[in-house]
């Protein structure tokens, strides 16, 4: 490359090419055009021929020094991905845009209600039937049993609708305005009266089509409209019941912008190094007409309700446009003209308190982005609102109802990438997406491509993930070799999603209460009208085959399990090494006996060869231990009350455990062992009876424990899985049942070796003692 380019840059999408370009570094050179050989996504996803031949072409290409690309994993740059310095997305990034992927996180992951963190309630559900079962959970139906019926109840009568909208249209004077908010919250010490809080409607939520973005495919559903919802989803055809929806709980009280509802979107970016920054720079994006919840139309309408700009910019004499706003400042003097922004700086604290739990959710299924510099930025939309706390202090006698109020930011949704193009054009918003992006470029961009130190510019660090941990365990591997590319680190990142989504359906599975008997619906009964509603089929829908096209059975569905089959068979010497004339290989061993892929064997090794403990032993250790909670289903809010001990192998430490208890063991004691069970847990076992003389007693196959279960079993030793049958056993009932027999005083000890390979382990759910 001559001395005049230092650098090369391709960039997919003609307004994030046009937006992005004229940012970057005069002397670097443009490669978009050379290297994009195919004329559209379409066409290279439907000639796949033609990819195949361009790839070797394009390994011997020299890779652009930086990739940005709107769409994830676009299939035409795999070839180089792996070799730039800096690309726009992080392993499994596009998880950051799945609506299903953050209310599962949010809303299974263990996140607490914390004060001042707006994180809403959040549920997943599929077609008519998941609606139906989740309207009954969240009380927006009742169900009421007759002898061969069922039948639905909305949870509120007409006459309490009616009351409910006289209440709120009494109450719409008492919203608070956004400079009134801002005024109150700005001050060091608030008054003792604290905001007033409108009180909150009937039980609403916002339903979103998780597969759409913009203003199409959102409802508002209240006890009122879920009918008509209702038969929205029953008009779809049947393949329709695998198409998923994300509720979320609408959040109140709504800080009004002019009478008007509105959100927030706020740039953030998420970096390979475990770290996440917040812009100062954002806009409001407010609906077109006056917030009012005692209108008698049950559609609340997508004007007052939904603030997206697609929903409201066809409406130029009411539309306001995208309004600056600032969230902190810095030096930079934002806009160089006289153009007035809003001040948001109260609300700070609580978008930078999503935001890390942002990271700290997400970052572990989508890291190992250090291979090529890569970067996730994002645009967060929140709803600003409040909530009242009343100080706790012993010293004064405060009335309870005299309190303060708090900055409250809920969070709506991520865009991940967010358009790089402006809804108006105005020249203030023009700019703020110019400021946001040269401040991104010479965040990361530039320090990735040239080596250089970052400049933060109007970016702040909100939270970083045991940076200097991270970089340290990247630098001690020889020559980053062992790192994984981008493509591996992706395909773990997606293996890890499955398996926690397949723990959530689990658990979603045993704990939900609703039987539909033999298929019949409810809300199809005589005893039910369903009212039809066309508000829905004015929104916006994507096709049959992009409805369907994650959907189990799928041509898409079954390439990517193909594609994860082979990614793991690789990263298995037992099977890649073998002939090729051979027959695939199949191995049924688990547990102790079973394969070690390749990276592990590597890891091992290296750890054996550059053996340093004195400086990050500890650390090594710890990692480790809070590994294994996770791989065994303990969020990280909940690895303080469990013990993990680290051994040899399971036989060991069983042989361990039990030689422990010998000593608290007496021969009025009893020990039950399943005959199901390992050698290793039961060989201890037998060995300490007879040193304490405790009585051993066998739970046969096939009869129920309670046979031998008494008031002096102490001792309860089973396994999950049979390693030999293969059955599973239930050993959450199992544990609960020898509790409340023995009052607590026995230990249910579980061999769970030959039941971890093969299904989600759930400590939090399981509630055994070992």
């Amino acid at each position: 490359m001559s001395n005049k380019f230092e650098y090369s840059y391709e960039i997919t999408g003609t307004s994030g090419h046009d937006r992005i370009s004229k940012l970057l570094p005069p002397n670097w050179i443009d490669v978009t055009a050379v290297i994009r050989k195919y004329p559209s996504d379409e066409k290279r996803r439907q000639e796949s021929n033609i990819i195949a031949e361009g790839t070797s072409a394009l390994l011997q290409t020299p890779p652009p020094d930086f990739l940005w690309e709107n769409e994830y994993d676009r299939r035409c740059t795999r070839p180089y991905r792996n070799r730039v310095k800096c690309y726009s997305h992080l392993p499994n990034g596009r998880l950051l845009d799945d609506k299903w992927a953050l209310a599962k996180l949010f809303g299974f992951g263990g996140v607490e209600k914390q004060v001042g963190v707006g994180i809403l309630p959040s549920q997943c559900f599929k077609g008519s039937r998941g609606f139906y079962e989740f309207a009954l959970q969240v009380g927006l139906l009742s169900e009421v049993s007759h002898s061969d019926t069922t039948t639905l109840k909305c949870t509120n009568t007409p006459t309490q609708l009616h009351e409910s909208r006289e209440q709120n249209h009494q109450q719409q004077s008492s919203f608070v305005e956004l400079d009134t908010a801002c005024n109150y919250l700005q001050l060091e010490q608030h008054s003792a009266s604290p905001l007033n809080i409108p009180a909150q409607p009937a039980n609403i939520w916002v339903v979103k089509d998780a597969a759409t973005n913009g203003a199409g495919g959102i409802w508002m559903i209240s006890p009122n409209t879920v009918s008509s919802f209702y038969s929205h989803l029953l008009a779809q055809n049947n393949k329709q019941q695998q198409h998923r929806y994300v509720a979320q709980k609408y959040a109140w009280p709504p800080i009004l912008y002019q009478q008007r509802k509105f959100h927030i979107r706020v740039y953030s970016v998420m970096t390979a190094d475990a770290s996440i920054y917040v812009h100062r720079m954002c806009f409001l994006h407010v609906a077109n007409d006056p917030f009012n919840l005692s209108s008698e139309d049950s559609e609340m309408p997508a004007t007052v309700h939904i603030t997206n700009c697609c929903a409201n910019s066809d409406d130029d004499e009411k539309f306001t446009g995208e309004i600056v706003a600032t969230l902190f400042d810095t030096d930079d003097a934002f806009p160089s003209d006289e153009t007035k922004t809003i001040d948001l700086s109260p609300f700070l604290s609580s978008i930078s308190a999503s935001i890390q739990k942002i990271l700290i959710e997400f970052f572990p299924l989508v890291s190992g982005g250090i291979w090529n510099g890569g970067f996730e930025y994002m645009g967060l939309d929140f709803l600003l609102s409040y909530e009242s706390v009343v100080p706790t202090d012993n010293n004064i006698n405060r009335d309870p109802s005299a309190g303060t109020s708090i900055p409250v930011a809920y969070l709506l949704e991520i865009n991940a990438p967010p358009s790089q193009g402006t809804a108006t054009g105005l020249h203030s918003a023009e700019k703020v997406h110019d400021t946001v992006l040269q401040d991104l470029v010479n965040l990361w961009v530039v320090p990735c491509v040239k080596g250089v130190k970052p400049s933060l510019g109007g970016w702040k660090l909100v939270h970083q993930l045991n940076s200097d941990a991270l970089n340290s365990s990247f630098s001690s591997l020889p020559n980053n070799n062992s790192q994984p590319s981008f493509h591996q680190a992706a395909m773990m990142n997606r293996i890890r999603w499955k398996l926690f989504d397949m723990k959530c359906n689990n658990t979603k599975e045993t704990k939900k209460g609703i039987k539909i008997r033999n298929g019949h619906d409810p809300l199809q009964s005589q005893n039910h009208k369903v009212q039809r509603n066309n508000h829905g089929d004015r929104l916006s829908w994507k096709t049959e085959d992009e409805h369907q096209k994650d959907a189990p059975g799928s041509a898409e569905w079954t390439a990517e399990c193909q594609e994860i089959s082979n990614f793991s068979r690789r990263s298995f010497p037992y099977y890649f090494s073998r002939n090729k004339l051979d027959v695939a290989a199949l191995f049924l061993e688990s547990g102790g006996g079973s394969q070690v892929p390749q990276t592990v064997i590597d890891v091992m090794t290296l750890a054996l060869s550059h053996r340093d403990r004195s400086t990050v032993g500890a650390w090594y250790k710890d990692t480790a231990r809070k590994c294994f909670k996770s791989f065994l289903g303990v969020p990280p809010s909940h690895y303080d009350q469990f013990a993990l001990f680290l051994g040899s192998n399971a036989t060991s430490l069983l042989a361990t455990l039990a030689q422990k208890y010998t000593l608290m063991l007496s021969n009025e004691d009893e020990i039950v062992i399943a005959e199901h069970n390992h050698e290793a847990n039961i060989v201890p076992w037998l060995e300490a009876a007879k040193v304490s003389g405790a009585k051993i007693l066998w739970w046969e196959i096939g009869k129920p424990i309670q046979l031998v279960l008494s008031s002096r079993t102490r001792i309860v030793a089973i396994s999950h899985a049979s390693n030999v049958l293969g059955s599973i056993y239930p050993i959450r009932q199992i544990s609960e049942l020898v509790h409340v027999v023995t009052c607590g005083k026995a230990r249910v000890v579980v061999d769970g070796v030959a039941a971890v390979p093969h299904r989600p382990a759930s400590m939090m759910d399981a509630g055994v003692d070992w």
